[in-house]
């Protein structure tokens, strides 16, 4: 009989073991670096191997961070709210949640009991290359156009889609997600938006009138390696451009501008955990000392609309000057259209029908892609 195994030797994967405390019980780490976030935000993605039919215990470390104190999620608060965010899988591919999670002083006791050979178990429900790449033969099947945007520091390429209308149309939208590697929230809501636009009535309906620019990946290198970190903070650099994925994207913008594309709305995902008080979730707008009055009252428009049509936040707003470096700061400037970055939080969603917020599922990421559509595409053409 096989003896049980847990690691993280997989694309995405992210487990260090510590040892085998027994045959049924594990002690592991996240395998995360302690680079550019890799010391603030937590994630984890194992596999199990050989213990179909076994009660297997694994206890969850996370690597010590320094002791002072921060009114967001680092390592110090992580007990608030990982019992909510732990998520099992047998494919990879569905996540549930999984409710044998306890926290035990500073470590996550993680009960199980395998259906199959193989379990996955993480922290928030991964994207994953598996995920991109259906995703790409999904939007390549539908005869939507897919560009190389640029390749990234390892050589791989960044995809992005064009739906674009045959006829006059309003303008561009754009939405790009994992600038973080860690924050799978935002390219889960991408792939669940394309798929919509592209494979829907209703979506297709949406092309008619706007067309829509795509990156569900920005760093590409993230989603093969979690490990793989930088120096720089990818949403920091779009003002000095010193990493390839941030350069390839601002040119093929600025490109589709050149070209006479118009610029409507341009939004950012992302993910935090939270605060000891809050969810993270929210959506950028800048401060009135930072645009003109026009702006500001236009994006205020957009967020309430935004607010009111999806499940996702509460009217939480995230008030910026202008962060130097940032990617919205970079289109105000230069591409001139709205712009917002969209804070999804790690662990929790706002149903708006029931006025509360719900524990994260998956299902939760796939309905705001289609929502986020929807949003968009009834707020600058109101005849939908």
């Amino acid at each position: 009989m096989k003896t049980p195994e847990l690691h993280g030797n997989f694309d995405n994967g992210c487990c260090k073991v510590i040892n085998w405390e027994s045959e049924n019980k594990v002690r592991c780490q996240p395998d995360t670096p302690e680079g550019t976030s890799g010391n603030i935000w937590f994630y984890w993605h194992a596999c199990l191997l050989n213990a179909k039919g076994k009660n297997i215990q694994i206890i969850l470390e996370w690597t010590k961070n320094e002791d002072k104190e921060s009114p967001y999620a680092r390592n110090h608060n992580f007990t608030e709210v990982i019992e909510r965010v732990i998520f099992k899988s047998s494919d990879g591919l569905n996540w549930e949640n999984l409710d044998t999670v306890h926290v035990v002083g500073q470590e996550v006791h993680i009960d199980v009991q395998p259906e199959s050979d193989k379990l996955f178990l993480a922290t928030d429900i991964p994207y994953t290359p598996s995920n991109l790449n259906d995703l790409i033969k999904t939007v390549e099947n539908s005869g939507t156009k897919i560009e190389v945007v640029g390749t990234s520091r390892d050589k791989r390429n960044i995809y992005g889609f064009i739906i674009k209308p045959k006829e006059k149309y309003i303008g561009t939208i754009y939405l790009q997600a994992l600038q973080h590697n860690q924050e799978t929230s935002g390219p889960r809501v991408l792939d669940a938006l394309t798929r919509y636009l592209i494979g829907t009535p209703e979506g297709k309906l949406l092309q008619k009138y706007l067309c829509w620019r795509i990156v569900p990946v920005v760093d590409i290198d993230g989603l093969f390696n979690i490990k793989r970190t930088s120096s720089i903070n990818p949403n920091r650099d779009w003002k000095a451009f010193e990493l390839p994925e941030t350069s390839a994207i601002r040119d093929w913008l600025l490109l589709a501008k050149k070209n006479g594309e118009r610029f409507e709305m341009i939004l950012d995902l992302h993910m935090g955990w939270a605060s000891k008080k809050g969810s993270a979730a929210s959506l950028t707008r800048f401060s009135k000392t930072a645009v003109s009055d026009e702006y500001y009252k236009k994006q205020i428009e957009f967020g309430e609309y935004l607010f009111k049509h999806t499940d996702w936040v509460d009217n939480s707003w995230w008030e910026l000057k202008i962060p130097d470096g940032w990617f919205n700061t970079w289109v105000k400037d230069i591409l001139g259209s709205l712009t917002h970055c969209i804070e999804i939080s790690r662990f929790q969603t706002f149903i708006r029908s029931k006025n509360q917020w719900e524990n994260i599922k998956q299902s939760h990421s796939e309905k705001f892609g289609m929502q986020l559509a929807q949003a968009i595409g009834t707020f600058f053409n109101p005849g939908l």
